[in-house]
């Protein structure tokens, strides 16, 4: 009997150490992937500029006039893009992934800033 339950416990321990590498690992992979749920990413294209430690990623960007342009705000408090003109304004961009866009149709150079962080600026040039 005791050599039965040995042979069964040696059988069983790689069982359950997939288990185990199963249940750790695909969390994590969903979390770091940005497949779930709720997952606020930025569009990957040209017309998205990120806003992370207090700064936008990129800090200019050139787009044809027409383009809708996304700010995601991921960091850790709200933001806005506010141009110096006054020609385009998110609003309040909540902190953690929310988003605001603008559609630019006028070609031209616009710089913005942070209403909250004036010191936060960006341009976008908008080609006709």
């Amino acid at each position: 009997m005791l050599r039965q339950l040995t042979q069964d416990r040696s059988r069983l321990v790689p069982v359950l150490a997939v288990i185990a590498i199963i249940v750790v690992a695909v969390p994590v992979l969903l979390l770091t992937s940005g497949g779930g749920a709720g997952s606020t990413a930025a569009p990957a294209s040209g017309d998205a500029v990120t806003i992370a430690n207090f700064d936008y990623m990129p800090p200019e960007i050139t787009v044809k006039a027409g383009t809708e342009v996304t700010w995601a705000n991921e960091d850790s408090a709200p933001h806005t893009a506010s141009a110096d003109d006054g020609s385009f304004d998110t609003g309040t961009i909540e902190e953690g992934g929310s988003t605001a866009s603008v559609t630019l149709d006028t070609p031209g150079a616009f710089s913005y800033f942070c209403s909250f962080h004036a010191f936060m600026k960006g341009s976008v040039t908008v080609e006709g």
